[in-house]
């Protein structure tokens, strides 16, 4: 069962642990200490019955008003899911579809997606399936700056549904550029 929370009646703590208990992979760092603060608007829980995956919703300063981040630090364990080589699992379309009518709920206008910068076809073929499965039109904008910093790690490939994301996506860089970042 996938679940959509407030953060504050989400089951933090023990989403905590489990990310910190099955974070791997390249960015195992970025869950190692993970904090659910006040940018966390809310958390998705998969559970089977013990969690499986979970994602939050993600808003900072940095975004355009009426803008937030889904998907936002993701972690699935791979016993469930889509098949090997899919683009899009059935429970990352739920996920999605989840977490972008509980944003709009909270009165968002709009929601993204991001993924590091080596892995364009993947998010054109996550664009077109989101865009089929789920009831908003995705865009795809690669190399977006989503932090603010200046490293190569702070430009993304984002993909997103709604209105009044300019501010974000025109922070876009062109590939020669990037490539010249350190």
């Amino acid at each position: 069962m996938i679940t959509t929370y407030p953060i504050y009646d989400a089951p933090i703590n023990e989403a905590k642990e489990w990310v910190q208990r099955n974070a791997h992979g390249k960015y195992k760092e970025n869950y190692e200490n993970v904090n659910y603060d006040s940018g966390h608007l809310a958390m998705t829980i998969e559970r089977t019955p013990d969690i499986t995956c979970v994602a939050t919703i993600f808003q900072r300063d940095w975004y355009p008003d009426g803008c937030v981040r889904i998907f936002n630090k993701w972690l699935a364990t791979r016993k469930i899911g889509g098949t090997i080589g899919g683009v899009l699992s059935n429970r990352a379309l739920q996920i999605a579809t989840q977490q972008g009518h509980f944003a709009e709920m909270m009165g968002y206008k709009s929601f993204f997606i991001s993924y590091h910068s080596y892995i364009p076809r993947f998010c054109n073929e996550l664009t077109r399936r989101l865009t089929e499965e789920t009831e908003w039109k995705w865009t795809h904008v690669p190399l977006v700056q989503v932090t603010s910093g200046k490293s190569k790690n702070s430009y993304q490939h984002v993909i997103y549904a709604g209105e009044g994301i300019e501010k974000l996506i025109n922070r876009k860089i062109d590939l020669n550029s990037w490539r010249k970042l350190c």
